[in-house]
C-alpha cells in the first residue's frame, strides 16, 4: 500500500513550479553521451525490479510524457556499470564514485543557482525522494484555463509525510506552484487545483491501462533509463491549434513566393493580404498536408537503455487512420543484403525496397502541395537526372541493395576510394537507366558491372570485384552485436575496429579519439511489423 492520501481541504495551498527540457538523440555521438550521462545517474545505486512508473500516476488524457529512470532492472545497471568502466575520465568528471547520488547533485546545481539555499538535501530532500521522475503535457485537465495541455511534473514518493513538509518549502522558497500527493506519487503542477484534478482523473483511467500508451510502448521493447511516449491526441491538439496551422500557411506562401519572384505575391510587398492563403493557395495546401499528416499520427515511443555491452535507443511509431504502412515502401531483406557485402567494409548501408515504392512515397507526401510537394520537385529533377520519374528512380534502385566503403585508410584518401554499391533486381534494366543518368551528369569514372541478378558500381576496380564477389559481413560478431535479427527495410553499420580509418580521420583530434577509439560499432535497424515502424540504434564499446 503506497503512502497516505493528502488530497483535499488539507492539501498544501497553490504554489508555482518553473520549467522542462526535452533532449533529442540524432547521431553516435548523442547517444553515446546521453547514455553515459545519465547511467552515471544510477550505475551505483541498489538492484531492484521494474516496480512502479509515473505513467500510473497520469491521466489516459496525457498527450506526451518523459520519464527518468534512476532505479531500473539490475540487468542494465550492470550494463551501465560494465560501460562506464570503460571511461574513467568521464566518470571522473561527473564526480561518481560507489556512494554517488546524482539526485543530490541535482539539487545542489539548483540550489547554486539560486534555488532554495536553506533547504539540506539529506535533511529536507532524501528522506522522501524516490527514484522516478516523469514530466507530462495532459490534455483536458478539469480547471484549466487554457486549451492547451497542461503540464505537470510527476515525482516518486517513498514518504508522503515529509514530502508534504518538503515541497511546502520547495514551493515557498521558489515562488509558487501547487502540489498533490497520492499512492505513492507527488504531481505538481501550476497551481494545487490542477494537481489535484491531474490526480484524480488518473485514479478514474491511468495513463499506464490506456491501449495506445500500452501498445506503443510495448513495441518500443523494455523500459530503459529515459523513456518518451507520444500519444496520438498530441496530432489532434495541433491540427486544431489554429494559430500555428495559420503561420505554416503564410510560411508555404512565403517560401513559394520567394521562388517565384512574382511581385504579386511578394511577401515583402505591400500587396500582400492578411490570409496568406487568399494571395497564395498553395500555402492551404501545405496546411492541408500537415493537417492530414497529424490526423494519421497514431502514436510514438522511445526508450533509452544499457543493454548487452552497449548503448540502445529503441523507438516505435504507429500509423492512424489513413497513414502511410511502412511495409508499402520497405521490403525485408536489407540485413541480408548488407550481410553479403566484404567483411572488411568499415560503413555499410542496406536497403529494401517493395515493388511500387516511389508511388507510395509520392501518394504519401503528395498533400503538402505547392514548393514543399514532393510531386513539385519531379520536373526539376527529372531535368537534372535526364530520368523519367517515378518510373526510373523504382527500375534504378530494383529491390534495394547494399553499399558499401572499405577499411583502407590510404584508399580513402586516393583518388580511387573504395567505395561501391551492389543494386538487386532486373540488372539489363538497372544498368540501362543507370548509362543514362551517367550520361546525363557527365559522371565517367565508375566503374559498372552487371553480374546476373545485381549490378555493382564502385570508384575503384578491386573493390568492385570485392563487391562482386561479396562476403560474409554478416557473420562478424561487430555486425551481429548492433544489428537487430529481424527483416530489415534498411540499416546502417559502422565497424570502428576495421582497419585505421577512424584513427586516420580523426587525427589530431584527441577528445574525439579518445571516445571514438573505445568504441567496436554502431548499427541502426529499421523494420516494420503491423502497420508499427521499429528504429534501434545501438553503439558497443570494445572490452
Amino acid at each position: 500500500m503506497g503512502p497516505p492520501d493528502l488530497l483535499g481541504p488539507g492539501s498544501p495551498a497553490p504554489r508555482r513550479r518553473r520549467g522542462t527540457r526535452t533532449i533529442v538523440l540524432g547521431s553516435v555521438g548523442a547517444l553515446v553521451l546521453a547514455g553515459l550521462g545519465v547511467g552515471g545517474v544510477f550505475a551505483w545505486r541498489a538492484f531492484s525490479n521494474a516496480g512502479p512508473q509515473p505513467a500510473e500516476a497520469l491521466p489516459a488524457s496525457t498527450v506526451a510524457y518523459v520519464s527518468l529512470d534512476l532505479d531500473p532492472s539490475g540487468k542494465q545497471k550492470l550494463a551501465a556499470l560494465d560501460t562506464l568502466g570503460k571511461f574513467p575520465g568521464l566518470r571522473e568528471d561527473l564526480g561518481l564514485d560507489s556512494d554517488s547520488d546524482l539526485r543530490q547533485a541535482a539539487f545542489e546545481a539548483a540550489q547554486s543557482a539560486g534555488l532554495c539555499p536553506d533547504l539540506d538535501f539529506a535533511d529536507d530532500v532524501e528522506p522522501w525522494l524516490g527514484d522516478r521522475f516523469g514530466v507530462a503535457a495532459i490534455a483536458d485537465v478539469p480547471g484549466a484555463t487554457t486549451d492547451f495541455p497542461t503540464i505537470a511534473a510527476v515525482v516518486q514518493v517513498d514518504d508522503a509525510e515529509a514530502a508534504a513538509t518538503a515541497l511546502d518549502d520547495l514551493t515557498d522558497c521558489s515562488g509558487g506552484g501547487g502540489y498533490a500527493i497520492s499512492d505513492g506519487w507527488a504531481v505538481i503542477a501550476e497551481n494545487e487545483q490542477l494537481a489535484t484534478a491531474v490526480v484524480d482523473e488518473a485514479a478514474d483511467a491511468p495513463l499506464a491501462d490506456s491501449e495506445d500508451f500500452r501498445g506503443t510502448t510495448d513495441a518500443a521493447g523494455d523500459p530503459g533509463i529515459l523513456n518518451i511516449y507520444v500519444g496520438p491526441g498530441l496530432g489532434d491538439l495541433v491540427a486544431q491549434a489554429g494559430d500555428l496551422i495559420d503561420s505554416f500557411a503564410a510560411l508555404a506562401c512565403a517560401g513559394q513566393s520567394f521562388a517565384s519572384a512574382d511581385p504579386a505575391t511578394d511577401p515583402f510587398g505591400s500587396d500582400v493580404t492578411a490570409d496568406a492563403t487568399q494571395v497564395c493557395p498553395d500555402g492551404q495546401a501545405a496546411v492541408d498536408g500537415l493537417t492530414s499528416a497529424l490526423d494519421s499520427f497514431g502514436g510514438l515511443a522511445v526508450a533509452l537503455r544499457f543493454e548487452d555491452g552497449g548503448i540502445e535507443l529503441e523507438t516505435a511509431s504507429r500509423s492512424g487512420e489513413g497513414g502511410t504502412d511502412p511495409a508499402s515502401v520497405y521490403g525485408d531483406r536489407a540485413r541480408e543484403y548488407a550481410g553479403d557485402l566484404p567483411s572488411d567494409t568499415a560503413l555499410a548501408l542496406g536497403l529494401s525496397l517493395t515493388d511500387g515504392w516511389a508511388q507510395s512515397l509520392l501518394d504519401a507526401t503528395g498533400g503538402a502541395g505547392g514548393q514543399f510537394s514532393l510531386d513539385a520537385l519531379l520536373p526539376q529533377l527529372e531535368g537534372l537526372t535526364g530520368l523519367s520519374l517515378p518510373e526510373d528512380a523504382e527500375t534504378l534502385l530494383g529491390d534495394g541493395g547494399a553499399a558499401g566503403i572499405g577499411s583502407d585508410a590510404a584508399a580513402l584518401d586516393s583518388g580511387e576510394p573504395p567505395v561501391g554499391a551492389v543494386i538487386r533486381g532486373d540488372a539489363e534494366a538497372i544498368t540501362g537507366v543507370l548509362d543514362r543518368l551517367l550520361a546525363t551528369t557527365g559522371v565517367d569514372d565508375l566503374t559498372v558491372e552487371s553480374d546476373g541478378d545485381q549490378v555493382v558500381l564502385g570508384a575503384q576496380g578491386d573493390w568492385v570485384a570485392s563487391l562482386r564477389e561479396g562476403g560474409d559481413l554478416a557473420g562478424s560478431d561487430a555486425f551481429d552485436d548492433v544489428v537487430v535479427d529481424e527483416d530489415l527495410g534498411a540499416l546502417i553499420f559502422v565497424d570502428f575496429n576495421a582497419g585505421d580509418w577512424i584513427q586516420d580521420a580523426a587525427e589530431g583530434e584527441e577528445q574525439a579519439l579518445d571516445i571514438l577509439t573505445k568504441l567496436s560499432a554502431f548499427g541502426l535497424s529499421a523494420w516494420s511489423e503491423d502497420g508499427t515502424g521499429h528504429v534501434v540504434a545501438k553503439v558497443t564499446f570494445d572490452d
